[in-house]
């Protein structure tokens, strides 16, 4: 049991980034007509991609290691508060990323791009904090 939980924290710490999101906020800025006045306006298009191709895989391992390994889980203050918060609203955070990506690719406004952002921040602090408590655990079942 104890291997199996320290394979899924290297799976999930490989799978995932750890980007911050300080660079996103800071390389777009738009004037006054909604133009986007920075040549580096892909990059949370980018970022929000990478995150929607790893967010259900880790939030899956997650899941699945906190199901599988409750005894150690609960040695982890705060990890069984966040498996539930990702059961009960992941998919639903996933989603909204996708919907905001899709409508920032669509129309490249200001509006749009604070949505993006938003979701994109949702998601990324979901995916950190599964990789935190992953990590926590393995450490308290070895």
């Amino acid at each position: 049991m104890k291997t199996k939980l320290l394979i899924l924290c290297a799976c999930v710490v490989a799978f995932s980034g750890c980007e911050t999101v300080k660079t996103l906020t800071a390389s777009h800025s738009f004037s006054a007509s909604g133009q986007t006045g920075v040549v580096n306006d892909d990059q949370i298009v980018i970022k929000s991609e990478q995150a929607l191709a790893i967010a259900l895989d880790t939030f899956d391992t997650f899941l699945k290691a906190e199901y599988d390994n409750r005894e150690i889980f609960a040695k982890v203050p705060g990890a069984h508060a966040t498996a539930e918060n990702i059961r009960r609203n992941g998919k639903r955070w996933i989603r909204t990323l996708e919907h905001a990506h899709d409508a920032y690719k669509g129309n490249r406004n200001e509006s749009n791009h604070a949505n993006l952002l938003t979701a994109y921040k949702v998601v990324q602090a979901a995916i950190e904090e599964a990789k935190q408590y992953t990590a926590k655990a393995a450490n308290k079942g070895v």
